[in-house]
């Protein structure tokens, strides 16, 4: 039986999940930009939870974007860390393919499309759009949700909307019956069934060259101080 630690950090939310194959058995997560507070201590719990050891763990699963670029960075760096200190293989996830890949279990006998959405500041969300069996129809991208982008998917098939992003179809106007919002959010605890798919295929990634899928370059003020 494999054992997985799953990261997501991505978003405004902190989640860290410990799996036997593909369900999970320990669970913590938190709303707010406390990733690098409780990152690690989410991991911790989580490993005494479950009463094992982080030598035990058979692959660290992380979401490598796109989302947040400070999220990011705090769960690969921790990823990174414990993949080197254990000698354990890291397996990268997609952040929208976890969530679309909870909506196609949920709702698997009808035709609904599958689009994710990470909120991305202002208008914008990271997206993608997939298949009812999994093929990803439109890749990732960062989109701005307004009237005319709507405009495009009035004469859609029926669509399943889910992620902290779905929000702005509404803001945007947008009031299209075939479409449904699902309470689906990117979470670790729905990594299971992707890590594991991953994991029998040994689909591992580069420790040493793995990077997170910004989309979009960090929002950096520079401060109007003089430096001395």
């Amino acid at each position: 039986m494999a054992k997985f630690l799953g990261i997501e950090t991505g978003t405004s939310v902190c989640s860290i999940a410990v799996f036997l194959d593909n369900e999970p058995i320990a669970v913590r997560q938190e709303e707010g930009r406390i990733h690098s507070e409780k990152c690690a201590v989410f991991i911790q719990e989580c490993l005494e939870e479950a009463q094992m050891t982080a030598s035990e763990i058979s692959a660290i699963g992380v979401s490598n974007g796109p989302g947040s670029y400070t999220g990011l960075r705090v769960g690969l760096s921790i990823a990174k860390g414990l993949a080197y200190a254990q000698n354990i293989p890291i397996i990268a996830l997609d952040s929208l393919e976890i969530m679309s890949s909870v909506t196609r279990k949920h709702y698997c006998d009808s035709d609904y499309l599958h689009l994710p959405m990470i909120d991305a500041r202002r208008r914008e969300v990271y997206m993608a759009l997939y298949s009812p069996d999994g093929k990803e129809l439109e890749p990732v991208q960062a989109q701005v949700i307004d009237e005319a982008w709507l405009e495009q998917w009035k004469h859609s098939s029926p669509v399943l909307l889910s992620g902290d992003g779905c929000w702005k179809v509404k803001e945007a106007g947008g009031q299209i019956p075939q479409w449904k919002e699902t309470s689906v959010r990117a979470s670790a605890e729905n990594m299971g069934d992707l890590l594991f798919a991953a994991w029998g295929r040994k689909e591992f990634a580069s420790t040493a060259y793995l990077t997170p899928k910004y989309l979009k370059k960090p929002n950096i003020t520079r401060s109007n101080k003089t430096l001395l």
